[in-house]
């Protein structure tokens, strides 16, 4: 990356580099990925990207907003999906788990969450992926819209 990391992204203000202390939002893009009581693990499945050819799980930066603000930014980001609420977790629990968060702003606050264990053939190393998704969904906070 040629930035640097100590930079501000124009569009947000936000730092190029993601701190342990702040807190991701992962929106819930339908009720498989919760219950009544928590997060469930599929909330924090990665995914290919196609366009960098790599797995990831999307995710923005909070910076103090309140829920309505999150619903608003999940209607304009996901607008033909039902809007459910989002899991909340911190940077720190992320990278305590031994992977990475990327920002990039694009849209604003936007990150991925990448450097999943693959095996040799470059593929999800479905076991790990399995125990990271339990750890990062159980400390995870579950925040639902009101209806």
């Amino acid at each position: 990356m040629s930035e640097n990391l100590n930079s501000n992204f124009p569009d947000s203000g936000l730092p190029r580099f993601v701190g342990n202390e702040e807190t991701l939002i992962r929106f819930f893009r339908d009720r498989s990925t919760f219950n009544a009581t928590r997060v469930l693990p599929r909330a924090f499945q990665p995914a290919m990207s196609k366009k960098r050819f790599r797995f990831e799980v999307s995710v923005f930066r909070e910076r103090g907003e309140e829920v309505d603000y999150w619903r608003n930014r999940n209607k304009e980001i996901l607008p033909n999906q039902s809007q459910y609420g989002f899991a909340k977790i911190r940077a720190s629990t992320i990278r305590n788990l031994k992977v990475e968060i990327e920002a990039d702003d694009t849209p604003v606050a936007h990150a991925n969450i990448i450097g999943w264990p693959l095996k040799e053939d470059h593929t999800l190393d479905k076991a790990m992926v399995n125990i990271l998704t339990q750890e990062m969904a159980a400390k995870s906070e579950k925040v639902l819209y009101a209806a």
